[in-house]
């Protein structure tokens, strides 16, 4: 909790500090792309036990499709300004940074084994597949989308993984410590990020029926999806596979958003009211738990 409090504190100080640092705002989003976020991804693939691509990674693989499919129905039905930014929003969830410490808090060493794989499956998915769902959203054409998907860094760290997977490659502890460290100073530096992007909604009922919008995709479409999909298997932690669908939109979707010029302020309003919704709604649950 201590952490999760230190990310809020730094949400709000780049909230604060937007104006002063505003010109700064493209350093810190070049060093995410080409630097921190392309680290945070190995360390995050690599340091994990043991991996394992078979029946439960797909389901994952298809439930995040599925919600894609959804998510561009949604778009088109309620006739969104914005389809790129609300197809992230609905579709890249906090899997890593929230998701594995809270799976860790409900369900033990069962909730961190398929937390982790779902957050690897959910990172090669959306940082492939999803950019180019989004701007496929923006540019009316898939070739027009793929062409710059494959221009995000983290498309080509997502191969180079796979690589080293299969040639079955160790980094040295030291090196994996490094990336460790520089993929933690990633994520402070995302939420600093996303707090220089926050800013008063100019139409506040246009905003609530949006968060609205979102919040239902990723709190109720998203795990209902994965759920169904479960629903007749016999895999043991289907509980925790269902709980990391739910988590809110993942910070990075705001910084996707801005490397590819579209609402990244949107993003970020979106996604601070509905981390704090859920965070506020999660700890309270756990209270009660406790007093009963």
């Amino acid at each position: 909790m201590i952490e999760l409090t230190v990310f809020i504190f730094l949400l709000f100080f780049g909230f604060i500090t937007r104006k002063q640092l505003g010109k700064a705002k493209e350093i810190f989003k070049n060093f995410i792309i080409f630097v921190g976020a392309p680290i945070l991804t190995i360390h995050s693939v690599l340091s994990q036990g043991k991996i394992e691509f078979g029946l439960v990674s797909a389901i994952i693989a298809v439930s995040l499709i599925l919600n894609m499919v959804f998510s561009k129905i949604g778009n088109n039905v309620f006739r969104l300004k914005d389809k790129g930014c609300f197809l992230l929003l609905n579709s890249f969830g906090n899997n890593g940074f929230l998701g594995l410490p809270l799976s860790w808090i409900v369900f033990g060493s069962q909730g961190l084994y398929y937390g982790s794989l779902y957050a690897l499956v959910s990172s090669l998915v959306n940082f492939t597949l999803g950019i180019a769902a989004a701007l496929k959203e923006e540019k009316a054409d898939w070739f027009s989308a793929i062409k710059d998907t494959i221009k995000f860094p983290v498309f080509w760290v997502n191969f180079f993984i796979f690589l080293i997977l299969y040639l079955k490659i160790t980094f040295p502890v030291g090196l994996m410590d490094v990336f460790g460290f520089i993929g933690k100073a990633t994520l402070y530096l995302v939420m600093f990020y996303v707090g220089l992007n926050l800013t008063r909604p100019g139409n506040f009922k246009e905003f609530y029926k949006e968060s609205l919008y979102v919040g239902a995709f990723r709190f109720i479409i998203s795990p209902l999806i994965i759920f169904l999909i479960l629903f007749w298997s016999k895999i043991e932690g289907y509980q925790v596979l269902v709980f990391q669908a739910m988590m809110p939109p993942a910070i990075f979707s705001t910084i996707v958003a801005g490397y590819y010029r579209m609402n990244e302020k949107l993003c970020a309003n979106i996604t601070t009211v509905l981390t704090i919704f859920f965070l506020a709604t999660f700890i309270l649950i756990e209270l009660i738990g406790k007093v009963l």
